[in-house]
């Protein structure tokens, strides 16, 4: 079957919901109040019940998909195409469907039993009597101490924090054949987007003293947190070597940094408070440092991936590491990355995984 097929199934199953316990008000606070139902809606209701859906409703739910997808359809029906397994085919639909209608709509197949035992354990090792002050939306962060990979290991994330890179394994596929795209001992690793150090400390302590991790982030204040976290660790960070600049197509390119904390973003025009810095290629970087292999890169940068990807075509197709790229940041996103690599021809598969409740969260995965 075609993509936009499958997501008009979907959407029809999907359209007469009301999920109410499908907010995530840690990320984004309390939910907004349902839109309040017109006269003419609950009597439709009456008269139709809920049982089916109305001709009329249909015919909506078509015109919904067909000026929402229509201009990018044929991008969004090969990277559904070149999709390796069918629960990546079922979350593309899904992440479209929850894109389209939303979250009273569409339960997304990750707000499961096993999210919820995890967020528990998560919490569980937090000291709320250790906190610092984060870069983002108020946010404390707390000091956490667990063992992991055989390791005693402490950071200062958020509530939250450790549960997507460390338990969710949000960068590790498990496909439905049982390959397992993951990142392993002895690995060189390249890590876009290190914010305050949990997916560098992720990769630092499975990786090992013979790996090493290259760090893009440059951020002062995420940087202040990632320094800290990675002191915090010596036994298994010493294999760490921050990168201070974005990582874009091009080098030494002079943009802008508005301080977000995780959420932030390069720009290309002075605005009050922003900081300057210059962008780096992953090329350049393994070039200049001379390294002789790269078997894992990681990215999410706040949608300058396809920019990083393009930055990072020689290593790309000289070493053809396992990639884990986030494609949540905009809707094209959602195909143009994809259809990148798959361009080089280098003979990549392609997986998708998702690791929220809501739209963030969605990491392409390809190896070759």
């Amino acid at each position: 079957m075609s993509l936009i097929f499958d997501l008009y199934q979907k959407v029809l199953v999907d359209y007469k919901n009301n999920h109410l316990n499908n907010w995530d008000s840690f990320r984004f606070g309390p939910e907004p109040p349902p839109e309040k139902k017109t006269i003419k809606q609950r009597i439709k209701e009456i008269l139709y019940g809920n049982e089916y859906l109305h001709i009329a409703e249909i015919n909506h739910v078509k015109q919904l998909i067909k000026s929402a997808f229509s201009s990018t359809e044929n991008e969004l029906e090969k990277v559904y195409s070149l999709l390796a397994d069918a629960t990546s085919k079922s979350l593309y639909i899904e992440l479209l469907a929850f894109r389209l209608l939303g979250h009273r709509k569409v339960l997304l197949s990750t707000n499961n039993a096993e999210r919820k035992k995890y967020e528990q354990f998560v919490k569980s090792k937090i000291d709320y009597e250790d906190c610092l002050n984060s870069n983002f939306n108020t946010k404390s962060l707390f000091k956490s101490t667990w063992k992991h990979y055989n390791h005693d290991v402490s950071v200062y994330l958020t509530e939250r924090g450790l549960l997507n890179a460390s338990f969710l394994k949000q960068y590790e596929c498990i496909t439905d054949n049982g390959l397992i795209i993951t990142y392993e001992s002895d690995d060189i690793i390249v890590d876009c987007g290190g914010c305050w150090g949990d997916t560098t400390i992720e990769f630092s302590n499975k990786t090992g003293v013979n790996g090493k991790v290259y760090v893009f982030e440059f951020v002062p204040y995420n940087l202040n947190i990632l320094r800290k976290n990675l002191a915090l660790n010596p036994h298994f960070t010493a294999n760490t070597e921050i990168i201070e600049n974005p990582c874009w197509d091009l080098d030494d390119i002079p943009v802008y940094i508005v301080d977000e904390g995780p959420g932030s973003r390069v720009l290309f025009h002075k605005i009050p408070g922003a900081i300057k810095t210059q962008t780096k290629t992953i090329d350049s970087v393994i070039d200049e440092k001379n390294i002789c292999k790269v078997d894992f890169i990681k990215m999410d940068i706040e949608g300058a991936e396809l920019n990083a990807l393009k930055g990072a075509k020689n290593t790309i197709s000289k070493f053809k590491p396992k990639l884990a790229i986030s494609i949540y940041h905009s809707p094209a996103d959602l195909y143009e990355i994809a259809l990148w690599i798959n361009g080089l021809k280098i003979g990549y598969k392609f997986w998708i995984r998702h690791f929220s409740i809501h739209a963030e969260e969605t990491v392409l995965f390809a190896c070759v």
